[in-house]
């Protein structure tokens, strides 16, 4: 391995370097972090020579900008075999930084990690000061005499703190959330540079392999098509469980204020005296189902919190299966520029193709797994959802024997009035209860209509496997047969 001395970067410049939407860039490294595979849009970026990538740490590229934090949450993920996303700030050797969203996931030989350009709100408006923010942290830490590994532990969790702060129940979620928003609004800088769909076909060289990557392009193409029109239906998922969210907090609000109301009602039944005993006991019999209530929509709020992070997890991998076929879509074309027999360098290009699938095909038996997960999660909603509406119909009953007794009694102008306004409430209750479960049963057929969505990708990605292997040479057909 280089010592990176070999290959210093020149000092900090404040100059970003640019690269389009469009673009995708890789690099695998080995299992201790070493660079031994990258596509040409990486050299061109990080501005480094290909001999000085080859055996390099991947740390070169580092910025003294980023938290170690970020990095050590980076490290626990992909060592505990999981894929890791976020937001990284490089350093080009010229000097120049590009903010990239990263996407790194454990393969056999090692980490492949696939980098695009992020393009929405969420890192100039809480990512970067959160960075810095982190960066001060570390400083101080570092400054107190903690070890470097320390510090960077620390920064972790000042950075898992403050995502908390945001609402996020985990790093994950966060990082989940932030990579799906970060692929719609690169679907729609894509659509507005005219670029939506990858081109038809591949326009190649002459040679043998050219050819075979002109033909193996359209499938891998399709499947690039089926998991946007997938990961659009996602979209609708996360919004549903946005809804369900919504709704869920809407019922705890009126139930809160159902229960203390309750209790007005029956203090002003106690003052009533003998008169109205009856309506004092009907008055306690609503707060009683009042608290039953509040306890049961605590639960379903938990369940929708499942939900939620569930949908997320699908999402996430979803996206990840799309930039994975997006990125081979990408180094094809790349390929396809070399004309005639590849050389050398194309060859070893080659290669990668097979190692990029097979980080495919793993991320979609993980997607299909997160779907699992997530047609779980959905009937435990409904199961909640029902048993609540059965709670709201005892309500309701029981606000019909106050509405009758405080009729009888002449000087309970103020309790009829508060027992009509338990009507409003109740109705109320029930209204979003009833949308919840509609919107829970139309997650639930999205979710039960996607595995055979993602049985057809796999089955239509199927030859991809053995043709890039073969294309790849005899080594990468050893590996594809493991």
């Amino acid at each position: 391995m280089r010592s990176p001395s070999m290959h210093s970067p020149a000092e900090l410049k404040d100059q970003s370097r640019e690269f389009s939407v469009e673009e995708l860039f890789f690099s695998i490294t080995d299992p201790r972090g070493v660079i031994t595979a990258w596509n040409d849009v990486f050299v061109r970026i990080s501005a480094y020579a290909p001999g000085e990538l080859q055996g390099s740490p991947h740390n070169i590229i580092r910025h003294p900008h980023m938290p170690r934090g970020v990095f050590q949450m980076l490290w626990e993920a992909i060592q505990a075999g999981r894929v890791f996303s976020g937001y990284v700030k490089n350093r080009a050797k010229d000097g120049a930084f590009y903010w990239v969203y990263t996407v790194v996931a454990p393969i056999a030989e090692g980490y492949l990690s696939i980098r695009f350009k992020p393009t929405g709100p969420l890192l100039a408006a809480a990512v970067e000061g959160l960075y810095r923010d982190a960066l001060a942290h570390e400083a101080s830490v570092k400054a107190g005499g903690a070890s470097t590994a320390d510090t960077a532990r620390a920064g972790a969790a000042f950075i898992r703190q403050k995502i908390a702060a945001l609402g996020f129940t985990s790093y994950d979620t966060f990082s989940q959330h932030a990579f799906a928003e970060e692929m719609r609004h690169r679907d729609e800088a894509l659509k507005r540079a005219g670029r939506a769909e990858p081109p038809m076909r591949l326009d190649s060289g002459t040679g043998p392999q050219a050819r075979e990557l002109a033909d193996l392009y359209p499938v891998a193409r399709q499947a690039s098509l089926a998991l946007r029109s997938l990961f659009g239906k996602l979209d609708v998922f996360s919004s549903l469980s946005g809804e369900l969210r919504k709704k869920a907090e809407s019922v705890l609000k009126t139930t809160e204020d159902f229960h203390l109301n309750a209790m007005n009602a029956n203090i002003a039944a106690q003052r009533l005296g003998a008169q109205a005993v009856s309506l004092g006991t009907v008055a306690t019999f609503l707060g009683h189902y009042g608290q039953i209530l509040a306890r049961e929509i605590g639960e379903l709020d938990r369940q929708i919190t499942l939900t939620t992070d569930a949908t997320e997890a699908a999402t996430s991998s979803i996206a990840t299966a799309r930039l994975q076929i997006e990125m081979i879509l990408f180094f094809m074309t790349e390929l396809g520029r070399i004309d005639g027999t590849l050389a050398r360098d194309g060859a070893e290009h080659l290669r990668q193709l097979p190692r990029l699938e097979r980080a495919f095909a793993a991320t979609l038996r993980q997607t299909r797994e997160a779907i699992r997960a997530l047609q779980v999660r959905v009937p435990e909603i409904r199961i909640h959802n029902e048993t609540l509406l059965t709670t709201v119909l005892r309500l309701e009953m029981t606000q019909v024997s106050g509405l009758t007794e405080s009729a009888r009694v002449l000087e309970g102008t103020d309790l009829r009035d508060m027992f009509a306004s338990f009507r409003a409430e109740i109705a109320g209750v029930r209204t979003d209860l009833e949308n919840l479960g509609n919107s829970t049963e139309e997650l639930g057929r999205l979710v039960d209509s996607t595995p055979a969505a993602l049985v057809q990708i796999v089955d239509a990605t199927a030859p991809l496997k053995h043709r890039l292997a073969t294309l790849a040479g005899g080594e990468a057909v050893a590996a594809a047969a493991d």
